[in-house]
């Protein structure tokens, strides 16, 4: 008998002749000695533990008992046995009895300690059984004479022992409760399993098989993650560093995120070292069980044990490579999830923070993809970091072994290496080029679709789908997918020289040493070949996959600048605005404070511009009420946002002292109910409450909404009007009981009669603010005499300031601008006023801190806390419980998949693919696989020969030489061709008609669909949905077909080379799919959360970016990165869940293949003993093709399981590729001529409508006529159907009844565009996007310059963009945001003149214009369309009392149409009721 060590390292052609029994117990003592530390510092740790209660004594605890007092009784006569017999003192059994003996005392006091298994023990009782079994093996096989019975007994009894003992300790506590947690969701499991359970994950067990027989997982079964990435420490702790480290000279986030993981990532590369070491053994291993089928029998000694240890010894390595690299993957997890975390943190909250420069240069659509990729792609690297520097390593210590066992022949195979790495690097240069080009068009891409989803309602008014549409494709198509197409063709040439490279290794490497060596190592034998092949094997991944890492290397690469270049963005200047804290109510405190005082400031938008503010010097104190007004441009916004400090400051100072309140011109409305967006995170104070909406006139607006307060508003207040939009904005203001209020126009959007009361109630001298500071922006220049101070702006200066009285007496700028106008009216929707309003001021209420978490953002899973945390008893008669929000929601759950994919979406995406390129791709993976195992097959054919001595001239050697380099030549090129058709063909044809058709059906889906569903999850469907199919699924198919052709040729070269196995291969078989079956529903459903709240994430980025300005001025900052964080740790545990899952599945296959390697060495050793001999070529082709199955079985569910998640990709872009469409764009067989409509008559004939399908009319019945070129008038008030009728003229909303026509035409007859195409809108809310001017204005080039220019001069535009060097291509920002929105409207009124189209519809077009541009517009309305039929709706009741009729709306019907003069005179009329509530004084 002979020891296992010296098996492994004798010499390659003899036997080891160093008997067992010494070195075994040399060993097992020091191990002994080992242990006894080991236990002793776990014991002296322990000490740190707190004592809790006395566990109650278990069965499983007694028997433990039991085991410990057997294992000690063991060990003692172990010892006392050999002194009895005056044998030499054992030392090991002293060792032995003195572990026990600690291990004891340890378990009694870990068990007062702890109620988890002891890991220290577990161990111990692991290595125990092993020890005794080795010594009980020696004692029996080297006993000389008769065997000592009680040694024997004792050992036996020793081994029960140790088997109990770690039994008992495994099973201390029920499963149930160590593991799974109910109580506490966010627990994670693992931290109560032990050290065993967490190396095969069997803690997740529980979980699995509870989703398996569920087969469906939801946010609650969601696995709890680890201490360190729960929470915001992680994030905290990570932005501080990064802060610090940006006040360095060049700060690096690249070490900040090193100093938060390093810690994991080299406990996970020791881990993978113990791996990697373990897998290098088994060629070693492989080559003495190849001797002992060549020497048993005939060599002496050589005995049947020797080789079932041999075979033990394989299993063990196998299960310690398996397990290691678990462990591995388990450490390398915790890096992965935090990194993704902080790095989505960092990038949320920089966006709250971006300098207007900076927010130019990274748009809404790139910092979509800075999120949903970028963030994703530097993680995913984590997990593939250690192969930078274990492939290199594995690869050499192959080679040097490769030199051991055929010596300087290796040096051919080293230069193939050599030359593979200098292309690989060659060809790495050209992936990451056309890898850096495919980020930035596709960067561009996401910018216009994000400016067309966030502006549809305004695409489909112009008409324009069809020019959105082509520059998307274009820029997909002709760009993108060019790149991606260069992206593939270099990927698969980096593939194929990779593939290329292994079989040449193999072949030089052969016929080097058969030409010109041959003799220094033996002829090419079994042993020979197969020990050099299972080495070839052992660099195949380092090779083949060496690539792939470089992809990912790449991409990370890129990922990491694009989000080090949002990292390092300048942020607002701190100092911009001197935010100070002001206690009102101090004794020293009076109401001539100055709490905003601006002093010889100059402010620009640009570092690099010229200051859009000069000389500003205002000042408010704490009671007053200061007025900015000015003409369009002069920088009445701007000065806002120099308040607010989102300007750069070159000049001067701004002091702010007190919490301040903003409503921004255009009203930034959340995707909450009514009340969040009101309460904004302050605590709920129903007297505040109800004299706040009231004040604000929103109580009729609430019994109109279905739901009350309750009613949830969409994304940017989709389901309000212009006018309850301002509202909402202007009471959450009011409600947040600041100290100053910053007010930018909010009386613009509302009718004349709400704004005056709004004026009386709010903002005025008797209003709830009057003993506020008050900065009001504002056009309404009827309200200037009851301010305490006027500001005149003019071309960025303030030309005039003082008390009205003053400025008017003065004659100067301000009197100009007023005298003309004195008689201009208020503005807005009519509503039903509130009388009784108290003018109570705002000290009766106390300021509030909130008190409840923050829930306002878009992606609520749950009612938000502000509602639910609302006391129900205090309702009143227009408000709901929020138990009743979820009845009112209107943004739709997005519907998820249950069970497994359908094969639907399987066949959707062969489709897509196309059917002939699919069959290509198999036929070429069928060939390469044929290939390869005819190639091995061939090796064991050629070594059988060498074996018998039948191949001794060089001729048949160069014959086989030959056949074996054609069959692996031929199996590389099928696999090339493979690649070619996965990359340039299937996955290009997938890319481009799946986005085409989502692309299409999305932008032909009617208005409903994009009321109820957020615009994150769209913008998550083109982006990181996209990307899947774009990169994720063609990159791991490569790999997962590759590790599957290699299982498929291993299975089939065992099974050829001993049939037998298909005994074990069929229950493995089994086995395997069950645990595929088992684990799918966990990992499939787990995506598919993640996936979900991955869109949430988004929809609260794209909300907050939206309204960073409102955020920031409210203070709420670190409220809403709160609330990201929640959204984001939802993220996290879905992506733990599925990784715990995959790591679950991985060690238990890996085990499977463990138990393969074991099973077939066994069943060639019981057939050498039975037949007496075995071919040493079949055997070593079968064991070479055994230790390759560890990693390839895993490798392969792996990718089957990332296929699957991307096929969930593939199901969500099926899914919104066939949506409800609205009707066709054309209508070929019934077009209208092409001067239609000649005349312009608009006629409704008992027309109705619903906004959808299940909801009430909004129209009613409504019929009325316009003749040719009439100007008619819209008024009516708040819900009373205005917007509608234009909405239904444009076909936004369809009819339930009636007709609409157009020229006596019905408009239902023809197809979107030529109906939409023949109309032209000014919208009150203004709609740019990026590009330049001319693109803005005629995005199908159907115009002149001329042309544009005309329009621009009527418009009173032409003379601003003159000023800029570009003129018509003067860059326009998105969301035309370089622009005031004056100015945007004014693009908007240019666009109708250059159409000049026969039916023009104003929706309050000049309402953010000052009244003398607003006079010079209309005038210039009236005389470029003298010819048109002119629909206006009208807030301020002066810009339509000139019309020829005017339209009384109310509730849905026609209540009044007649000519301004009748219906004045009309007694009891409710036009004149609301003339004379505007001109009221």
């Amino acid at each position: 008998m002979y020891d296992l060590g010296s098996m492994i390292l004798a010499d390659r052609d003899t036997w080891p002749r160093v008997p067992a029994i010494e070195l075994t117990c040399g060993i097992v003592g020091k191990l002994y000695a080992l242990t006894i530390a080991a236990l002793v510092i776990g014991l002296v740790r322990l000490r740190k533990v707190e004592r809790r209660a006395h566990r109650a004594q278990t069965w499983q605890l007694k028997i433990k008992y039991f085991a410990l007092g057997l294992a000690i009784s063991s060990s003692a006569l172990l010892v006392w046995l050999p002194a009895q017999a005056s044998q030499p003192f054992d030392m090991t059994a002293v060792l032995q009895l003195l572990s026990t003996c600690v291990a004891l005392v340890l378990s009694f006091a870990h068990g007062r300690r702890s109620r988890l298994s002891s890991d220290i023990l577990l161990v111990y009782w692991l290595f125990s059984a092993i020890a005794t079994t080795a010594q009980l093996r020696s004692l029996i096989k080297h006993s000389t004479d008769s065997l000592d019975i009680s040694v024997l007994v004792a050992y036996v009894a020793l081994l029960g022992a140790s088997l109990t003992a770690l039994w008992a300790e495994a099973t201390a506590q029920p499963s149930e409760s160590r593991i799974h947690l109910p109580d506490d969701d966010k627990q994670d499991p693992a931290e109560q399993a032990h050290i065993f359970s967490r190396l095969i994950f069997a803690w997740a067990t529980p979980a699995i098989n509870a989703g398996y027989r569920r087969n469906y997982l939801d946010i609650e079964h969601l696995y709890g993650m680890p201490r360190e990435l729960t929470g915001d420490q992680a994030n905290v702790k990570f932005l501080a560093q990064w802060t610090r480290s940006q006040a360095q000279s060049s700060p690096s986030l690249l070490r900040v995120m090193w100093n938060g993981t390093w810690r994991d990532i080299l406990w996970s590369g020791v881990y993978l070292a113990i791996s990697v070491g373990s897998q290098l053994l088994q060629p070693l291993l492989l080559r003495r069980i190849i001797t002992f089928f060549q020497v048993y029998g005939t060599v002496k000694g050589v005995e049947l044990d020797d080789g079932l240890l041999l075979a033990a010894s394989m299993g063990v390595l196998g299960l310690v490579r398996a397990t290691a690299f678990q462990a591995y993957w388990l450490r390398l997890m915790l890096p992965f999830m935090w990194v993704d975390k902080v790095l989505s943190a960092l990038i949320f909250r920089k966006v709250l923070h971006l300098s207007s420069e900076s927010r130019s240069k990274h748009t809404i659509g790139e910092i979509v993809s800075y999120l949903s990729v970028d963030a994703d792609r530097i993680a995913v690297f984590v997990n593939y970091i250690h192969c930078l520097w274990c492939y290199p390593l594995q690869i050499i210590v192959v080679m040097y072994m490769l030199y051991q066992t055929m010596g300087w022949s290796c040096l051919a195979g080293v230069a193939m290496l050599a030359i593979n790495a200098c292309a690989s690097t060659w060809l790495a240069g050209f992936v990451q080029a056309h890898v850096r080009d495919f980020f930035n068009w596709r960067d561009q891409r996401m910018r216009v679709i994000t400016e067309a989803m966030s502006n549809m309602k305004g695409v489909k008014l112009y008409s324009w789908q069809s020019a959105f549409i082509d520059r998307i494709c274009k820029i997909r198509d002709a760009n993108e997918l060019h790149s991606l197409r260069k992206v593939g063709m270099w990927k698969a040439i980096m593939n194929t020289s990779s593939s290329l490279t292994t079989v040449l290794i193999g072949l030089v490497t052969f016929a080097t040493y058969e030409v010109f060596d041959g003799v220094s190592h033996g002829p090419l034998t079994s042993k020979l070949i197969f020990v050099s092949l299972s080495y070839f094997l052992l660099i195949q991944e380092p090779i083949s996959q060496g690539p792939f890492v470089m992809t990912q290397f790449i991409n990370a690469a890129k990922s990491y600048v694009r989000v080090c270049s949002l990292a390092n963005s300048a942020e607002l200047d701190p100092v911009a605005a001197d935010r100070k804290e002001y206690d009102r109510d101090s004794p020293i405190a009076s109401s001539d404070d100055v709490l905003v005082s601006v002093e010889k400031g100059e402010f620009k938008w640009l570092t690099a511009e010229e200051p859009t503010l000069r000389n500003i010097d205002i000042e408010c104190k704490r009671d007053q009420l200061v007025a900015v007004v000015g003409r369009v441009g002069a920088g009445k916004s701007s000065l806002v946002s120099a308040i607010l400090g989102d300007m750069v400051k070159s000049r001067g100072s701004v002091t702010v002292r007190g919490s301040v309140a903003y409503v921004p011109q255009q009203a930034w409305i959340m995707n909450a109910t009514l009340r969040d967006n009101i309460l904004f995170g302050h605590r709920f104070d129903q007297v505040l409450y109800d004299r706040v909406l009231d004040a604000c006139a929103l109580r009729p607006d609430l019994e109109m909404l279905p739901g009350g307060d309750m009613t949830e508003i969409g994304e940017k207040g989709i389901n309000l009007s212009g006018g309850q939009k301002a509202r909402v904005s202007l009471a959450r203001a009011v409600y947040s009981r600041a100290d100053i209020y910053i007010l930018d126009d909010p009386l613009a959007a509302v009718d004349a009669h709400v704004g005056k009361h709004i004026f009386t109630h709010v903002v005025g001298p008797q209003g709830m603010l009057k003993t506020r500071a008050r900065i009001l922006v504002t056009n309404a220049v009827q309200y200037l005499g009851n301010v305490d101070s006027v500001v005149m702006l003019c071309n960025g200066q303030v030309v005039e300031c003082g008390s009205f009285s003053q400025v008017m007496d003065s004659r100067g700028e301000t009197f100009d601008y007023v005298s003309s106008h004195m008689i201009e009216g208020g503005a807005g929707s009519d509503t039903q006023l509130v009388d009784g309003i108290d003018g109570t001021s705002m000290d009766e209420f106390q300021p509030d801190t909130p008190s409840t978490l923050f829930a306002g953002l878009s992606g609520q899973l749950q009612v938000s806390s502000a509602c639910t945390s609302s006391n129900s008893s205090a309702r009143t008669s227009t408000t709901e419980s929020p138990s009743c929000a979820s009845l009112h929601k209107i943004i739709k759950k997005e519907e998820r998949a249950v069970g497994g994919i359908e094969w639907a979406t399987i066949q959707f995406y062969l489709e897509v693919c196309g059917s002939s390129n699919v069959r290509g791709l198999v036929a070429s993976l069928v060939l390469a696989l044929a290939f390869n195992a005819g190639g091995s097959l061939w090796l064991a054919r050629w070594s059988n020969a060498n074996d018998s001595q039948k191949s001794e001239n060089s001729h048949e050697s160069t014959f086989y030489l030959a056949i074996y380099g054609l069959l692996g030549v031929a199996g590389v090129l099928a696999m090339a061709m493979s690649l070619l058709f996965l990359w340039m063909r299937c996955t290009l044809s997938a890319s481009h008609n799946t986005h085409r058709q989502m692309l299409h059906s999305i932008f032909r889906s009617p208005m409903a669909f994009f009321d109820s569903t957020p615009i994150g999850r769209i913008l998550g469907l083109f982006s990181g949905d996209i990307a899947q199919i774009d990169d994720n699924m063609p990159t791991t198919s490569d790999m997962g077909l590759k590790a599957l052709m290699q299982a498929v040729v291993a299975v089939v070269l065992i099974v050829i080379s001993a049939p037998l196995t298909l005994l074990f291969f069929l229950p493995s078989a089994y086995i395997y799919m069950d645990l595929q079956r088992r684990f799918l529903p966990t990992t499939r459903d787990s995506k598919r959360i993640a996936n979900t709240m991955r869109d949430i994430s988004l929809s609260t980025t794209e909300e907050a970016i939206n309204g960073a300005a409102s955020i920031r001025a409210y203070g709420r900052v670190s409220a809403f990165e709160t609330t990201f964080m929640e959204r984001t740790e939802l993220l996290c545990r879905a992506w733990w869940t599925y990784m715990s899952a995959n790591r679950w599945l991985a060690v238990r296959l890996d085990l499977v293949s463990a138990g393969i390697i074991f099973l077939t060495t066994v069943l060639l050793i019981l057939t050498q003993l039975v037949t007496g001999s075995v071919n040493g070529s079949h055997a070593g082709l079968s064991l070479t093709y055994a230790l390759s199955m560890i990693g390839v079985l895993t490798t392969c569910i792996r990718c089957t399981t990332i296929v699957e998640m991307a096929l969930i990709s593939v199901e969500r872009v099926r899914r919104y590729s066939f949506l409800d469409a609205e009707a066709p764009e054309i209508i070929e067989d019934c077009r209208p001529e092409r001067s239609w409509p000649m005349e312009g008559t608009v006629e409704f004939k008992n027309y109705s409508t619903r906004y959808r399908e299940g909801l009430d009319l909004v129209l009613k019945d409504v019929s009325f006529a316009v003749k040719p070129c009439e100007k008619v008038g819209i008024v009516g008030r708040t819900g009373a159907g205005k917007s509608s009728l234009t909405l239904a003229l444009f076909r936004i909303i369809e009819a339930a009844e009636g007709q609409i026509l157009l020229d006596g035409e019905d408009i239902a007859q023809y197809g979107l565009f030529d109906v939409r195409s023949k109309l032209s809108i000014i919208p009150q809310d203004p709609v740019l996007f990026a590009g330049t001017v001319r693109e803005n204005l005629d995005p199908f080039n159907a115009y002149s310059d001329q042309d544009i220019w005309r329009a621009l001069e009527h418009a009173r535009l032409a003379d601003f963009i003159r000023t800029k060097d570009e003129r018509l291509e003067f860059v326009v920002t998105q969301g035309g945001e370089n622009f005031s929105v004056g100015q945007r409207q004014l693009i908007c009124l240019a666009r109708a003149l250059l159409k000049r189209a026969k039916v023009l519809v104003l929706d309050e077009a000049t309402a953010a214009i000052d009244p003398e541009s607003d006079a010079i517009i209309q005038d210039s309305i009236r005389k470029e369309f003298k010819d048109c039929t002119v629909l206006t709706i009208a807030h301020r009741l002066n810009t339509i009392i000139d019309s020829d009729r005017i339209l009384v709306l109310d509730q849905g019907q026609v209540a009044e149409f007649d000519t301004p003069s009748a219906l004045l005179a009309k007694e009891g009329g409710l036009f004149k009721s609301l003339w004379n509530r505007a001109n009221e004084n």
